[in-house]
């Protein structure tokens, strides 16, 4: 049932390389590195939201992977701004190509695989739901405009900050 999603995805990326100039080609790494790191960010800053109150083995990796996202937030932008002067073209695939294609890949196959199991065909889970979706879409799409200034660097003092807080939360689980 994945296998269409998969499918798509192959033939959109092909097709996208196949008639891109080499200068867009460099925003795809940097464009999936923006949406890891603000996923990676939301979840540390958020954990009520995600997690509520639980505390596992599973929660502990996704700690982890979160703090190692965010160390890595500014290794794909660093690479690109340095062979790409124009950062803007980042700003420009992430608005019309990568969020565009990310939301409807990540909801898209999330909506598949919530009728497939039932889970929404049950009226009283469309609220959460919903709720879900509309608390978790500006994750994904704030934030693009800011490769638009040519003095923007990732790792600013908010960044920094929230890095060593999780840090020291996860000392336990890093050592």
């Amino acid at each position: 049932a994945i296998r269409p999603f998969e499918r798509f995805h192959k033939f959109f990326i092909r097709m996208l390389r196949r008639i891109s100039p080499p200068a867009w080609e460099l925003t795809m790494p940097a464009a999936f590195e923006h949406f890891t790191s603000a996923i990676s960010r939301n979840f540390i800053v958020n954990q009520e939201f995600w997690v509520g109150d639980q505390s596992n083995a599973a929660i502990d990796f996704t700690n982890w992977h979160a703090l190692e996202e965010l160390e890595l937030q500014a290794v794909c932008f660093d690479m690109f701004a340095a062979l790409e002067k124009r950062t803007w073209l980042l700003t420009l695939s992430l608005f019309l190509i990568w969020m565009p294609a990310t939301l409807v890949s990540v909801y898209g196959l999330q909506l598949y695989l919530l009728l497939k199991d039932g889970i929404l065909l049950k009226r009283k889970n469309w609220g959460s739901y919903l709720k879900f979706i509309f608390q978790s879409l500006p994750m994904l799409t704030r934030g693009a405009l800011k490769y638009v200034d040519n003095e923007f660097r990732p790792w600013n003092p908010k960044d920094v900050q929230i890095y060593q807080a999780q840090k020291r939360k996860i000392q336990h689980i890093i050592s």
